[in-house]
């Protein structure tokens, strides 16, 4: 599955399956805090890149040395309770709530 859409991870594997609304999330949200706990900007930006992007790529994004990325990887994943990279993005994936920019379908 993840070679036919072109994933290299698992993380972003997982990411996609929630994004395309491929994976029902249901029982997903049901194990998680009922809200994200609070992250930096950083952590969130970072966690959320992961989403669609290899570390490599998101220390070229950012503009972050990428082995800043991993610290803030780790930082964010212990700060929200997560048990690995791949939960704690899912953990911002399922809970974080859009910007109001975001949510109202402006650009940022």
């Amino acid at each position: 599955m993840m070679h036919r859409r072109g994933l290299s991870d698992r993380t972003r594997a997982i990411a996609d399956l929630i994004t395309s609304k491929l994976l029902d999330t249901i029982d997903l949200r049901a194990a998680l805090p009922s809200n994200l706990p609070d992250l930096a900007p950083q952590e969130h930006q970072v966690l959320t890149l992961l989403a669609t992007h290899e570390t490599r790529a998101v220390a070229r994004i950012t503009g972050i040395n990428q082995d800043t990325i991993g610290r803030v990887i780790t930082q964010a994943t212990t700060a929200i309770g997560a048990r690995s990279r791949t939960h704690a993005v899912v953990m911002v994936l399922l809970l974080a709530r859009p910007s109001p920019a975001t949510a109202s379908g402006g650009a940022r």
